[in-house]
């Protein structure tokens, strides 16, 4: 638990620091790890702005509907 709570606390911390660097390309990495273990947390939004940062316009629109269709997915089992 203890340990869980200091790695997002990092990621957290090295997401800050590379956003106001403009180090998207950096981050990137560090979102995938965080989206791993957290796949419906903030870390959707840090993704879809270092896409859209990097001008990665194609790949962002279709991370957005992937997003869009699972969370249609989670609305639909509630």
């Amino acid at each position: 638990m203890l340990q869980s709570f200091l790695l997002e606390l990092l990621w957290r911390m090295q997401n800050r620091l590379l956003k106001k660097q403009n180090r998207y390309e950096e981050l990137l990495p560090y979102c995938e790890q965080a989206l791993s273990r957290y796949p419906y947390e903030e870390w959707q939004l840090v993704k879809l702005e270092c896409l859209t940062a990097m001008k990665d316009y194609q790949t962002a629109v279709e991370y957005y509907e992937q997003i869009a269709v699972s969370y249609t997915h989670l609305r639909a089992h509630e």
